[in-house]
């Protein structure tokens, strides 16, 4: 999965479930939580604090 795509916030979360061709947000929210132990806002939010 390509998390750099969360780094940048002008992206949103639907935006970046399309891209990657999940067949919506939600399922998308869980497989990224399942794998990242996190929800991709809370990713985003952690990586853009550390900048």
């Amino acid at each position: 999965m390509k998390q750099s795509h969360l780094i940048y916030k002008e992206k949103s979360h639907i935006d970046i479930s399309c891209l990657l061709n999940f067949s919506s947000q939600s399922n998308f929210i869980q497989v990224f939580k399942k794998y990242k132990h996190m929800t991709p806002k809370q990713y985003q939010d952690s990586h853009l604090k550390n900048q």
